[in-house]
């Protein structure tokens, strides 16, 4: 899913909220999702459908999938009739590198915190 990342997010001060903004595609797989940032919380990605991350806090929120992997992405897709695997696999591995920066970015973020 092709993220957008706010003017708070691509001027926030900590290092690692701005190593995030280099992501500009993430994995989403809604069942449901939420409609809005929190109320308080600061915006920092939006895709088409959604608020994609936001920060209330020290607390940063996705909703997106970090941990995705390949392996991961095929049983998700296989358990839903609804979907071509396939052509979701093929996306995975065209945006497989930034999806793992992606990824690392947040373990540090975790890390540290």
């Amino acid at each position: 899913t092709p993220i957008s990342w706010t003017g708070d997010a691509l001027s926030h001060e900590d290092p690692l909220i701005r190593s995030l903004t280099r992501a500009r595609v993430v994995f989403e797989d809604h069942g449901d999702a939420i409609g809005g940032a929190p109320r308080g919380s600061q915006l920092l990605a939006v895709s088409e459908k959604y608020p994609q991350a936001f920060l209330a806090g020290s607390v940063l929120g996705v909703q997106f999938h970090p941990e995705i992997t390949e392996p991961i992405a095929r049983r998700w897709q296989e358990s839903n009739e609804d979907t071509d695997t396939e052509s979701v696999i093929a996306g995975y591995r065209a945006h497989e590198a930034g999806l793992a920066s992606t990824c690392e970015a947040l373990a540090q973020w975790v890390a540290r915190e």
